[in-house]
C-alpha cells in the first residue's frame, strides 16, 4: 500500500448535529497491516543408536519490522488522536508483549536430548 492510503484527512469530516449520528460507515477506514517474518531452523545429531541431540533456533519478527496499533480516530479532538499511540504488541494487552504478534525481534535457542 502507498503511504497516502494511510493518511486520514480530518478536514473531510464534520461533527454531526447534537443528538444525531453521522453517516460514516462502520470500519470503513483501514488500519495498519501486520508484517512479521518468523524463522525456525533445526538439526538432529544422532549420538548412539538410541540417543540423539536436537538443536533448534527460532527467530520471531526476524527483520524487526515495527507494527503499529490502529489510531484512536477521535476526529474532533485534533491530529494527535489520528496517529498511532502504541505498538501493536502493547495495545493488545494480555501476556508478555515480547511473544505477541508484532512484538520486537526475539531469538530462542533450544537443545533436546532424546533417549
Amino acid at each position: 500500500m502507498l503511504q497516502e492510503e494511510k493518511f486520514l484527512n480530518p478536514a473531510a469530516f464534520t461533527a454531526p448535529p447534537t443528538l444525531q449520528q453521522g453517516n460514516e460507515g462502520r470500519n470503513d477506514i483501514k488500519g495498519f497491516g501486520l508484517t512479521q517474518v518468523d524463522l525456525s531452523v533445526g538439526r538432529r545429531f544422532p549420538l548412539t543408536d538410541r540417543l540423539s541431540l536436537q538443536f533448534r533456533a527460532d527467530a520471531f519478527n526476524l527483520f524487526n519490522h515495527p507494527n503499529f496499533a490502529n489510531p484512536n480516530a477521535y476526529i474532533g479532538f485534533g491530529p494527535a488522536y489520528l496517529a498511532s499511540q502504541h505498538m501493536l504488541n502493547q495495545a493488545l494487552g494480555g501476556l508478555n508483549p515480547l511473544f505477541q504478534e508484532g512484538g520486537p525481534r526475539s531469538i530462542q535457542l533450544s537443545l533436546r536430548l532424546t533417549f
